[in-house]
């Protein structure tokens, strides 16, 4: 399936605290509600399962990795100055910056080719964001998946 382009993080309903993405009506990929504190999740994209989880004061950032195993698929380690820096299993690097508004993001690889940008939509009574996939990436999924993790759980 082609990504590129719009794709939406929206919950189900009113009351739930569940996220799905969306490209166009079809549900792609989903996340639970937060666990522990908010500090972990378990994801899907497609059939696959994901467990994310944040560190604390002492491990800052965050980590993805398919259930079942142990090996991260990506981590996250929190930068300043609203940058972060993702570093997926092959040595791919990523940054996640945070634009003028606290509601506005975008990932990047190493060399400054822009993956997707991301606005999380915090008004209203439903809220959600909305994704621009630019560019395909071998590890989009879990991107995708790590970032709005890190993102809607963000109070920067």
């Amino acid at each position: 399936m082609d990504l590129t382009g719009a794709l939406t993080w929206a919950r189900p309903s009113r009351v739930s605290m569940k996220w799905e993405l969306k490209k166009g009506d079809d549900v792609i990929g989903a996340m639970s509600p937060p666990h522990t504190f908010g500090t972990s999740v378990t994801a899907s994209f497609g059939a696959d399962g994901y467990n994310i989880r944040k560190g604390g004061i002492r491990h800052s950032g965050a980590a993805i990795w398919k259930v079942g195993s142990e090996d991260k698929l990506a981590t996250m380690v929190v930068g300043s100055l609203g940058k972060d820096t993702v570093i997926a299993q092959d040595g791919s690097t990523y940054q996640l910056s945070q634009l003028g508004s606290p509601d506005d993001w975008i990932l990047s690889t190493a060399d400054g080719k822009d993956i997707f940008s991301v606005h999380r939509e915090t008004a209203g009574k439903k809220p959600g964001g909305v994704v621009d996939v630019k560019s395909p990436d071998p590890h989009l999924s879990e991107l995708l998946l790590l970032c709005w993790f890190v993102i809607s759980t963000s109070e920067r």
